[in-house]
């Protein structure tokens, strides 16, 4: 497996992309689902677009898969991405950004207590 991480964008490294098209293919899904958060329809869309056309730019066929196609369909969500050498998410910590962006603070207090439960002072 090879995990290429980029964090702005495709990152500087786009010419590693490239060789995986010509060594793997040029099909790739990609995940829009840490957009969820935003409410506004069209923006969403849009980025969306940008994304699926950055992709598109460096030579991908692009698929765009929502997860929430496959909620209780397992075998249906293997099945389809085990077509796929390659996928992209959109996001990372986006939705933190918007929760931060419309000033719903409540979230991390949420979030503090659910990863304080999760870690001890010996995990981390």
């Amino acid at each position: 497996m090879k995990l290429y991480l980029g964090s702005c964008d495709l990152g500087t490294h786009q010419k590693e992309l490239k060789f995986w098209i010509k060594n793997h293919g040029k099909d790739i899904v990609l995940i829009p689902n840490a957009l969820d958060i935003i409410y506004n329809n069209s923006m969403k869309q849009d980025m969306i677009d940008s994304d699926k056309q950055m992709l598109e730019n460096v030579g991908f066929n692009v698929r765009v898969e929502s997860l929430k196609n496959y909620f209780g369909k397992y075998q249906e969500l293997k099945d389809c991405f085990d077509k796929y050498k390659a996928f992209y998410t959109i996001g990372g910590n986006i939705h933190l950004h918007f929760w931060i962006f419309f000033g719903r603070f409540t979230f991390f207090r949420i979030y503090d207590k659910y990863i304080s439960q999760c870690f001890t002072s010996v995990d981390i």
